[in-house]
């Protein structure tokens, strides 16, 4: 066990003598090291692979099915996929793709928005740099929270834990269909009026978020239960955050 690298070479050592994948709770209860710091130690060593959907960390000669660890994402698996067979239409690619990584067939289908995957003229799916033509979201259901008057978008939020965090939050996606970002990933900055910083509209494969509202709630003194609306202004790329709670019901009083 070498001095520098304690950590790792118990964890390394434990699971060899395991023979199967373990629990990183267990691993760093061996290795006498925080959940986290043994986690990020492993996922930086190519000799350890995380299990997926599972979760439990084994070594990576094991080659375990799910662990795999080529693979950072789902969109890597599907686009390596494309790559190395050609275009596909949506079961052949899904099968191999769940052949290489434990996905659901909902995920391999957010993948499809990837701005690298898209559509041939035959209808298959082929990746973007050999000609395919990148797959634009439908236009989903608009959702009450989200209004439009005039070059101004308005969005309802509650005020949270993960937005005080400083979390993206989840919004619709007509959201970001509606402005233009309809492929992923694909992102708008809107400057915050009266003050330093940007909101950000960023649409992922998997979600669209809003994002960067954390130190506007708290210049706001905003609390958690607290209502609040952001206003996109689309003509200037600039926004204003307003706080709409009733005066009787405001959790910040």
């Amino acid at each position: 066990i070498r001095t520098a690298r304690t950590g790792r070479d118990l964890a390394y050592l434990w699971l060899r003598d395991q023979g199967e994948p373990r629990a990183v709770s267990d691993i760093a209860a061996v290795t006498g090291t925080s959940e986290h710091a043994i986690r990020e130690t492993m996922r930086r060593d190519d000799d350890f692979a995380q299990v997926r959907p599972e979760g439990t960390w084994a070594l990576a000669d094991w080659r375990l099915p799910g662990a795999d660890n080529r693979y950072s994402n789902a969109v890597d698996v599907v686009v390596d996929v494309l790559r190395e067979h050609g275009p596909l239409d949506y079961e052949q690619l899904r099968t191999e793709t769940q052949h290489r990584y434990p996905v659901s067939s909902w995920r391999i289908t957010q993948c499809l928005s990837s701005d690298v995957i898209g559509l041939t003229s035959e209808g298959l799916y082929d990746l973007a740099e050999r000609g395919a033509s990148p797959i634009e979201d439908p236009e989903p259901k608009q959702p009450k929270t989200i209004q439009v008057r005039g070059n101004v978008l308005g969005v309802e939020l509650n005020v949270d834990s993960e937005l005080l965090r400083g979390s993206g939050i989840a919004v619709s996606r007509w959201l970001t269909w509606y402005l233009g970002l309809r492929t992923a990933p694909s992102t708008r900055y809107f400057g915050i009026a009266g003050q330093p910083g940007t909101v950000t509209v960023k649409r992922a494969t998997s979600s669209s978020q809003l994002s960067s509202l954390r130190v506007v709630a708290q210049n706001m003194d905003l609390a958690e239960g607290c209502k609040m609306a952001v206003l996109l202004h689309l003509d200037t790329e600039t926004a204003t955050i307003r706080h709409t709670c009733q005066v009787d019901g405001c959790p910040a009083k």
